[in-house]
């Protein structure tokens, strides 16, 4: 392919779901000018603000990967707040060219994420690539080139079956002028926010280099509700934070309710213990105090609970004050049994521990998990409200 005609043809042979990609990519490509056009159509419009596209990037890309009625409501939705925002901003005074194709593909790419799902409006398949390319004409020749060359590259990975998504956003060295662009979309990304390392800037980051935040955080942050994003930059960015503080202690949650299991499967399974005693293990596999077992093994099942209820958007803070309460006991097991030099064991046990340690240094490896979840569910809980 060595033109803007010949991909689009290309974009019309192929399923909504493989054209979204390749328009994706296409679109992220002109965020820098999107920024730029948006920054100059502020002094018109000063709560024009740059989330209401970001909006639009990340509901496609989360598109991309999780298939869902959900996810495509919400696409379409972005669409329509960006219709709205940035309509104005491309028939501003002082904005150029590349106004309005830029804010069109963040637009487009919204309703494209949508009509993956619906496969109702067939004639717009490829109209987020297509605004992206008549952005891109604004630049110089060899930065449009540059783009035409990244976006025949991302067609090559997917006719190759590989994944344009986990590849660096520019194959190539991006030209300078579009380095610029970009230095200065992330300024305006950074007085928008407060914060050169917002979530947003590692969002983008994450773009850039093909290596992308969760996919299910994403996910979470595209549901938010409309009024929320209407709110504007910092109402996101709040709303934001408790969503990467509850997937973080998701993560957290799942690891110790899976280290527990372990170790209740290898002490308490019958002949579980002794079935490995000289083989692969040493002989302290076996030599767990009841005491301890009997403390530890009363964790999962509130650790269970709360792990149903950090996968909701709004998680019942009772269930995870019922662990903070499991886990506060546990602690004080802990203590009674180290001592005093409870600290330092748990330290020494988390340096030593590799694949042939046994029960009890598993259960001080537990402990300081456990400890550090402690630490995480109260600082959620006073954090993000009663």
């Amino acid at each position: 392919m060595v033109d803007r005609d010949e991909l689009e043809a290309w974009l019309n042979t192929r399923s909504r779901e493989e054209a979204l990609l390749i328009e994706q990519r296409a679109a992220l490509r002109i965020f820098p000018l999107c920024a730029q056009e948006m920054a100059m159509s502020q002094s018109d419009k000063p709560d024009l603000n740059l989330t209401v596209a970001l909006r639009c990037y990340l509901t496609a890309g989360v598109a991309c990967r999780i298939a869902s009625t959900r996810v495509a409501d919400a696409a379409s939705r972005a669409c329509s707040a960006t219709v709205r925002a940035f309509g104005f901003a491309a028939t501003s005074y002082h904005a150029r060219a590349g106004a309005f194709p830029a804010f069109g593909a963040a637009a487009s790419l919204a309703f494209a994420a949508d009509d993956a799902r619906t496969a109702s409006l067939s004639s717009f398949k490829s109209n987020a690539f297509a605004f992206a390319v008549s952005a891109a004409k604004s630049w110089d020749d060899s930065s449009y080139a540059s783009f035409l060359s990244d976006a025949e590259k991302d067609v090559a990975l997917l006719e190759s079956k590989g994944d344009p998504l986990s590849a660096p956003l520019w194959h190539f060295v991006p030209p300078v002028f579009v380095q610029e662009l970009e230095k200065k979309a992330l300024q305006t990304l950074t007085r928008e926010t407060g914060d050169p390392n917002s979530f947003w800037h590692r969002w983008w980051r994450g773009a850039v280099s093909g290596q992308w935040l969760d996919w299910n955080l994403q996910r979470d942050i595209a549901l938010l509700p409309d009024d929320i994003w209407q709110e504007g930059p910092k109402a996101v960015l709040a709303a934001i934070a408790e969503i990467e503080a509850r997937h973080d202690l998701l993560r957290q949650v799942t690891d110790l309710r899976q280290q527990v299991e372990a170790l209740r499967g290898a002490v308490l399974a019958p002949g579980a213990a002794i079935a490995h005693r000289g083989h692969n293990h040493p002989p302290e596999l076996v030599d767990l105090p009841a005491e301890l077992v009997a403390h530890t093994v009363p964790l999962l099942r509130p650790l269970q609970q709360a792990e149903v209820e950090l996968a909701k958007h709004q998680p019942d803070k009772t269930v995870l004050r019922r662990l903070a309460g499991a886990l506060a006991s546990f602690a004080d097991a802990v203590l009674r049994y180290c001592g005093k030099t409870a600290d330092s064991i748990l330290q020494e046990a988390a340096k030593s521990v590799g694949q042939q340690a046994g029960p009890l240094v598993k259960w001080l490896v537990l402990s300081a998990s456990a400890k550090g979840l402690f630490e995480g569910v109260t600082h959620y809980l006073s954090t993000f409200g009663p």
